[in-house]
């Protein structure tokens, strides 16, 4: 999938979450670039709602909308995330909370893009 093509793939899905009042970019990089075996990162700011998706561009199309997806969900969370992390400052809280917050993401990005498939 090229870089206009998942262009495409997010303001479709930007759409679909009705977060068409962000600006999102989507960067494409290697694997090595991401560092810790990621397939994508999301880079947000909730308060210039912008946000730059680096996405490793080497697996297949599928994989690649279901990552698309996966980061605009994490877009969608992210001021729910920068509340609790506000709320407590305990390092055991946030790593626990990092984790909770991948699990919530994987799951609402299968749902949302089940209901898509439909």
């Amino acid at each position: 999938m090229t870089q206009p093509e998942l262009k495409r793939e997010v303001q479709k899905w930007q759409r679909l979450l009705r977060l068409q009042d962000w600006n999102m970019s989507v960067i494409c990089v290697d694997e090595e670039t991401l560092g810790d075996e990621k397939l994508a990162e999301a880079v947000i700011d909730t308060r210039e709602c912008t946000a730059a998706l680096y996405i490793a561009t080497a697996n297949g199309d599928d994989d690649l909308c279901d990552t698309v997806v996966h980061e605009i969900v994490h877009v969608l969370v992210e001021p729910l995330r920068v509340f609790f992390e506000r709320l407590t400052n305990d390092e055991v809280v946030l790593d626990f909370g990092d984790d909770l917050v991948e699990q919530v993401v994987s799951r609402i990005a299968s749902c949302v893009q089940a209901q898509e498939d439909r």
